[in-house]
């Protein structure tokens, strides 16, 4: 497996596994009336504007995207990770997020936060990361989903 930045011919393939992680693996956390407002607001031009001012990559294997994650380096924000049902549990997220973790350091960034989603709680602690006060992610279309913020110190000076 390799992370690698997206190209635009990633697109599509991204906003497969964006979906299918999101209505595989959060389906015990959210309702189904969540979900499908959740996937209702992937627009594929919105993958497209990602490209610009932000950190995009994506877990490679064999040709196909097991993951994909984005770091906004002006906010100090993780965007987002998201894992292929297909490859959960084999270090996919980890590597993701260890990858934004090393930029953000190197850009000389101090700390990091994200907005998780309720599944992906446990999966940011063991990573290190403190899980703060429950929020909402707003998603395009004015709907909001419960997650909670969290926070890692990276170790930068």
């Amino acid at each position: 497996m390799k992370i690698r930045r997206v190209t635009p011919k990633d697109l599509p393939e991204v906003a497969a596994v964006h979906r299918a992680s999101i209505l595989d693996l959060c389906a015990a956390h959210y309702s189904t009336a969540e979900l499908s407002l959740w996937t209702g607001a992937l627009r594929p031009d919105r993958y497209a504007a990602m490209l610009v001012g932000r950190e995009f990559f994506v877990a490679e294997e064999d040709n196909a995207i097991l993951g994909f994650g984005i770091l906004d380096l002006s906010q100090s924000l993780i965007n987002a990770t998201y894992v292929s049902p297909m490859a959960v549990r084999r270090g996919v997220g980890r590597r993701l997020v260890e990858a934004m973790e090393e930029l953000a350091r190197q850009a000389g960034v101090s700390r990091l936060h994200l907005n998780s989603t309720l599944n992906a709680v446990p999966f940011y602690e063991r990573l290190g990361y403190v899980r703060h006060e429950a929020s909402y992610n707003r998603l395009s279309t004015g709907a909001e989903l419960p997650c909670f913020v969290m926070t890692k110190g990276l170790g930068v000076p």
